[in-house]
């Protein structure tokens, strides 16, 4: 399993929020503009990198790893899972690959 003990809470909510952005492979300037609202640019640039580098088993094994090894709460959980209905919903197409990811972001974020 991947080891995420580096991060702290604002980079798994970047990871998983910037992870959300890109589930249909583009990211529209909705989506960008919601990110740069609630997220450091830097912080952005330096997750967006990562997740780049990463493929899909990975950054799954990630979000698993970081739950697991920080006690995440299920309302903890439950807000992030908001904000990234919120960055789906954000260009007004919640599309089926979109749709897709989030029923499993849903799965996953469950404690």
């Amino acid at each position: 399993m991947e080891k995420t003990n580096s991060w702290t809470q604002e980079e798994f909510k970047a990871y998983l929020l910037i992870y959300a952005s890109e589930s249909d492979h583009t990211v529209t300037e909705e989506e960008k503009e919601l990110l740069e609202t609630g997220l450091d640019k830097e912080l952005i640039k330096k997750i967006s990198k990562e997740i780049k580098e990463d493929n899909d088993y990975q950054r799954l094994q990630k979000v698993s790893a970081y739950i697991q090894d920080n006690d995440c709460t299920q309302s903890d959980l439950d807000i992030l899972l908001n904000e990234m209905k919120e960055i789906f919903m954000s260009d007004g197409d919640f599309d089926v690959m979109e749709q897709a990811a989030f029923r499993f972001m849903k799965k996953m974020l469950k404690v």
